[in-house]
Formats: structure tokens, C-alpha cells, sequence
């Protein structure tokens, strides 16, 4: 199934004029190992389920599914199943979240927040190895740039926060699939709930967006960084200000939703300013 991502003219355009795809990627792997009497034999299927948002004013969102299944017996030992008669093939099934990410892009800028693929110097150090059936991918904050001639810079901040951006995920797609019925119970006022249901997308956007600010809350919090969580606070809330006062007239509702998102996502880059003076102070 495939669409066509094309500029959209709202964010409820751009989520909802995206593409998608579906892939299939077969796999065996045959192991021979000195020492250990029995052979690996590792048949694996993937199946990924990518979805990309249309472009809004150089924003894009990005989600992508895997699923590895076995195909036969499961006659090889990976890092979490137990069989220790066998040599390690790494390529456990089961589904997981490879990719979601928000990516801004504008005059030879690039910025992606949430889990992404990075891939550096032909992925001798750092990449995604990627004839793997379980693709390595990291949770981070990267800025790129091609603006300068021949020079290109290409910074990430990566930080694991695997568990609670599930949580997100699956918070944001039980809005999107169950929202309008949560609307129902709530009221029976009609007018309420033709207004309320299309911004549902939004909604599940916020949580989707939230887990980077809600996670690093907990770490300061924990350390005791109450005062830069204050000044965090202050940075978020002037460009939420900033962002209400420029959304609101001309997109109504939506403006003041959009004003949100972005409130979020600038309160987690104001606490990822604070955050190596924190893992310094702590001995990190």
C-alpha cells in the first residue's frame, strides 16, 4: 500500500497524506561453531511496515514497524531465548519499534528527534547493521548541515529511553484508533464532538512527542536539578508563548494545539541543554 507524500497546508494534511509501505525480507543464517556441538540453523522473515508523513513547512514524521518471525524450528541461540546448545545468531523474533522520528528540514539544515537510523564513515564505528534482521537504531537528537561548501556537520545526542517511548507509541496510536469513542462517553453534545474529533491526530501527536520531556523530567528530578529544571521551564514556556501568539489567530484550535507540541518538544531540548552539567555532576 502505497500513497504519496506531497506539502501539505495543516498538520492534519500532513499526517493524514503519507506514505506507506510494506516490505519482506527473507533470511538464513548457518553456523558452524568450534566448540559446540550443534549447528545454528537461523530461517528467519521480516516484515517492516514504514509510514512518513507529508511535508508541512519542513516537518515530517516518521514511523517504521518490524517484525522478525521464524520460519521452521527455532535451532540457533540469540541473546534472550535460552538455547545455549547453539552458537549466537542475533535475530530474535519478534516486533518492535525500528524507527519514530520528527524530522525538520530548511536551507541545508537538518534536525531529527526520537529513534532514528544513523550511519557514520561506512558504519565502521557507528551504524545500523543493517543485514541484520534486528536493525540497530538510537534514540537521539541529531542536527546536520551541508550549508557550509565542501565541510558537512553532522552532531547527535543519543540517550536510551526505549521503554517509555514505547509507552508513547502505544499511547498515541490507542488515541488515534480509539479517540472518537473516548469523545462519545465523555459528551453527547454534538458540536463538541465534531470539534474534539479532528484533533485527535493531534493529540496522539503530543504523546507521541512527549516521552523525551517526561524522561529527562524524571532524571532531573531525581538528581535534584530543580533549579535547571526552573530555567527549562522558563525557555519552554517563552517559545510556547511565542508559537501561541503566532498559530492561534490563523489556525484556531489547531494553532493552540500546534503551540503544544511545539511547547513539548522545546521543553525536552531546553532540558538536554542542562543535561551534561548533570551527568558531570554526577560523575557520569
Amino acid at each position: 500500500m502505497n500513497g504519496h507524500a506531497e506539502e501539505a497546508s495543516s498538520v492534519l494534511q500532513m499526517l493524514g497524506e503519507g506514505d506507506t509501505s510494506l516490505s519482506f525480507r527473507y533470511r538464513y543464517e548457518f553456523v558452524d561453531q568450534d566448540g559446540i556441538d550443534k549447528n545454528a540453523n537461523a530461517s528467519t522473515l521480516k516484515t517492516r511496515l514504514t509510514y512518513k508523513s507529508a511535508s508541512f513547512n519542513g516537518l515530517t514524521a516518521l514511523l517504521e514497524v518490524d517484525n522478525v518471525t521464524l520460519v521452521g524450528n527455532e535451532s540457533y541461540r540469540t541473546p534472550s531465548n535460552g538455547k545455549i546448545g547453539y552458537p549466537i545468531v542475533a535475530d530474535p523474533d519478534g516486533t518492535d519499534v525500528n524507527q519514530v522520528s520528527l524530522t525538520y528540514k530548511s536551507d541545508g539544515y537538518r534536525a531529527i528527534l526520537g529513534r532514528q537510523r544513523i550511519l557514520h564513515s561506512g558504519q565502521r564505528f557507528v551504524g545500523g547493521v543493517g543485514w541484520r534482521q534486528n536493525e540497530q537504531t538510537y534514540d537521539a537528537f541529531t542536527l546536520s548541515s551541508k550549508s557550509l561548501g565542501p565541510v558537512a556537520i553532522d552532531y547527535s545526542y543519543i540517550w536510551d529511553v526505549n521503554r517509555i517511548l514505547i509507552t508513547a507509541i502505544l499511547l498515541a496510536l490507542v488515541i488515534m484508533m480509539l479517540g472518537d469513542m473516548a469523545v462519545m462517553l465523555l459528551t453527547d453534545i454534538s458540536a463538541v464532538r465534531l470539534t474534539a474529533n479532528p484533533l485527535l491526530p493531534l493529540a496522539a501527536l503530543y504523546v507521541l512527542l512527549s516521552f523525551a520531556a517526561f524522561q529527562l523530567d524524571g532524571i532531573f528530578i531525581g538528581a535534584s536539578f530543580t533549579r535547571q529544571m526552573r530555567d527549562a521551564a522558563v525557555l519552554s514556556i517563552a517559545v510556547y508563548l511565542i508559537a501561541w501568539w503566532a498559530l492561534t489567530d490563523q489556525f484556531g484550535v489547531q494553532g493552540l494545539w500546534g503551540a503544544m507540541i511545539i511547547y513539548i518538544v522545546a521543553r525536552a531540548m531546553a532540558l538536554l541543554l542542562f543535561y551534561p552539567l548533570l551527568r558531570r555532576s554526577v560523575g557520569v
